[in-house]
């Protein structure tokens, strides 16, 4: 996909931001033509020819078209925690949002019945916090109503 100056966009790993500029900017003596994208608290120069970083928010259509995933039965995890944390990380890795829903999803139950790691925490509160911040801009509602949706979905 193609960004614009002033397009919103998710970065895989900097969530939220927007396009703020396209510059040429040099590596390793070539010239790169760059997204410059934002957040509040960050500056993040993305080239243009590898954006798999980069992505445009979920409509409203196509985020409501996940809220069965969130429903759906979880998928068992692995006991074994390295194997977790790398099948998490895994499905992580893509930034799509269906696989941070799978991750909240699967995580969220597993915790219901298993104290969670350090690890599963960390990788779970990444998840939410992904997942609640596109859901706020999505439907431009509050964070404490879309938490509040989210949980609602998950004990469905």
């Amino acid at each position: 996909m193609d960004f614009n100056s002033g397009d919103k966009a998710i970065h895989l790993v900097h969530g939220l931001g927007y396009i703020a500029d396209i510059e040429d900017k040099t590596v390793h003596d070539h010239i790169v033509s760059c997204y410059v994208f934002q957040t509040p608290s960050l500056t993040v120069w993305v080239p243009v020819e590898d954006q798999h970083n980069l992505r445009a928010p979920k409509s409203k259509s196509e985020f409501e078209d996940l809220f069965p995933v969130l429903q759906n039965p979880n998928e068992p995890l692995p006991e074994d925690h390295l194997q977790r944390k790398k099948q998490l990380l895994e499905l992580l890795k893509d930034g799509q949002l269906i696989s941070i829903c799978r991750v909240v999803r699967d995580l969220s139950d597993y915790g219901n019945t298993v104290k969670l790691s350090d690890i599963d925490k960390a990788i779970h509160e990444r998840a939410i916090n992904s997942l609640l911040v596109e859901w706020v801009y999505t439907f431009s509602i509050p964070m404490l109503q879309a938490r509040k949706m989210m949980a609602e979905f998950l004990s469905a």
